[in-house]
C-alpha cells in the first residue's frame, strides 16, 4: 500500500516540478534577450530607442511571465501538501478509528494548531464526523448517529452545540463533529 502512495506523491512532485520549468525558460529567455539588446546597445548596432522597445516588447512580458508562472507553482505545491496532509487526516481516523494527535502531527510534521485548521476544513467539506479529545490527545472517527445523546463520548459530560457542525463538551472541552446528515436530522 505504500508504494502507490510514493508513486503518487512522485507524479504530483513531478507535475509541480514540470510547471517550474517554463517558468524558467521564460524567464531565462526574457534575460537572454536583455542581454543580446544590451550587447546591441554597446557595439553601436542598436540605438536607445531600441533597447527600450525591445525591452518592453520582448524581454520583460518573458521575465514576467516566467515570474507569475513560478509564483503560481509554488502557490500549486502549498495547495496539494495541504490537499495531502486533509487526505492523510482523514484515511488514517477513518482506516485507525483513533489516532494519537501528537503522533499524528509528527508523522505530517505539522503543528497542533495546522492539525486543527485541517480538522475544521474536513468539517466544512462535510467528509469528517467524530471528535477531538483535547485533554487525551485523541482524534477519534465516530458517526454521530451513534453518539444517541448529548453526552459527551470521551467523558459522559453534557456536550452542547458550539458552531455548525460541532458540538463541545462543557466539562472536558472534547469537540464532535457531526455529519450533515445528523446536523439536519
Amino acid at each position: 500500500m505504500e508504494a502507490p502512495a510514493a508513486a503518487e506523491a512522485v507524479e504530483e512532485g513531478a507535475a509541480v516540478a514540470g510547471s517550474r520549468v517554463p517558468a524558467a525558460v521564460l524567464f531565462v529567455l526574457g534575460t537572454a534577450v536583455t542581454v543580446y539588446l544590451a550587447a546591441g546597445l554597446l557595439e553601436g548596432s542598436l540605438h536607445v530607442s531600441g533597447l527600450v522597445l525591445g525591452l518592453l516588447l520582448f524581454a520583460s512580458p518573458l521575465e514576467a511571465a516566467g515570474v507569475f508562472l513560478w509564483v503560481k507553482a509554488g502557490a500549486e505545491r502549498r495547495e496539494l501538501r495541504r490537499l495531502d496532509i486533509q487526505r492523510t487526516v482523514l484515511g488514517l481516523v477513518e482506516t485507525q478509528g483513533e489516532v494519537s494527535i501528537p503522533s499524528l502531527c509528527t508523522q505530517l510534521g505539522i503543528s497542533t494548531d495546522a492539525l486543527k485548521r485541517c480538522l475544521y476544513d474536513l468539517v466544512a467539506l462535510g467528509v469528517f464526523t467524530g471528535y477531538v479529545d483535547w485533554k487525551a490527545k485523541r482524534l477519534i472517527s465516530q458517526e454521530a448517529k451513534s453518539l444517541g445523546t448529548n453526552a459527551c463520548p470521551a467523558c459522559g459530560g453534557t456536550a452542547a452545540l458550539a458552531g455548525k457542525g460541532i458540538v463541545k463538551c462543557e466539562y472536558c472541552g472534547a469537540e464532535i463533529f457531526l455529519s450533515p446528515e445528523s446536523q439536519n436530522g
